[in-house]
C-alpha cells in the first residue's frame, strides 16, 4: 500500500500495555488512508507482482524453479500440478502430477505429463498464434483492441461498484460519528475514547 501512495495505519496492535509483543491485526481491521504521498508504482504494476508473487514457489533440490511451477492445474480436481525431479530420472523424464493425488490417492487419479511434453504443447500453441497475426495482422489488432475495450469496461464496472461501497461507507461513519457525539455528551464513554474514535473514524471518512 505504501507503494501506492497510501499510509497503513493499525497493521499491528498490542493486547495491553504492558504487553510490549507486536501481534498481526487482520487486514479488514486496517485503517487505509490513500493518496497521502507521491505512489512509487501504478496500481497496475503493483496488482501485477502480487499476482506474480502468489504464484511463487521455493526452490527445488537442483536450486531451479520450474517455469510452469503455480501455474498449470489439475483438469480434474484443480489444484496445482507440482514438478516431479530426481537424480535418478532423465531430463525427458522429468513430469507434474496432481498434488491433490500425492497427498490423498482417494481424492484424485494419478494422471501427469512431462515436462517436455507440455513444453512441446505450449511452442506449438505460439508458433500457431505468431502465424495467425503474421497471416490476419488487421484481424489480430482488432481482437487486441475488442478485448482491449472489454477489460476496460470491467475496470470500470468494479471501479463503480467501488465507488458505491465507499459512499454507502461514508454515510455509515456519519451516523456512527453522531452517535459517538452523543455517547460522549452523555458520559457514555471519555472525551479521550471519543478523540480517538472520532480521529479514526474522520481519517477513515477522508480516505
Amino acid at each position: 500500500m505504501d507503494y501506492l501512495g497510501h499510509t497503513v495505519n493499525f497493521k499491528t496492535y498490542r493486547k495491553s500495555y504492558k504487553n510490549k509483543k507486536l501481534y498481526e491485526n487482520p487486514k479488514e481491521n486496517w485503517l487505509i488512508i490513500e493518496n497521502t504521498h507521491e505512489p512509487i508504482i501504478s496500481q497496475h504494476d503493483f496488482d501485477l507482482v502480487q499476482e506474480i508473487r502468489s504464484h511463487k514457489k521455493r526452490r527445488q533440490k537442483s536450486g531451479t524453479v520450474s517455469p510452469f511451477a503455480g501455474i498449470v492445474y489439475c483438469a480434474d480436481c484443480g489444484n496445482t500440478l507440482y514438478v516431479g525431479r530426481a537424480q535418478t530420472l532423465s531430463p525427458n523424464q522429468e513430469h507434474m502430477m496432481c498434488s491433490t493425488y500425492a497427498h490423498d490417492s482417494d481424492e484424485c487419479t494419478a494422471h501427469y505429463i512431462r515436462t517436455c511434453v507440455l513444453t512441446e504443447i505450449i511452442l506449438g500453441e505460439l508458433n500457431k498464434l505468431s502465424q495467425f497475426v503474421r497471416d490476419n495482422e488487421d484481424e489480430f489488432v482488432r481482437r487486441a483492441m475488442e478485448s482491449s475495450a472489454a477489460t476496460q469496461d470491467n475496470e470500470m464496472q468494479t471501479a463503480k461498484k467501488a465507488l458505491r461501497i465507499a459512499e454507502k461507507r461514508i454515510n455509515e461513519l456519519d451516523d456512527l460519528f453522531e452517535r459517538l457525539y452523543e455517547d460522549n455528551v452523555s458520559g457514555k464513554i471519555s472525551d479521550e475514547r471519543f478523540t480517538t474514535m472520532s480521529a479514526r473514524y474522520e481519517a477513515e471518512q477522508t480516505s
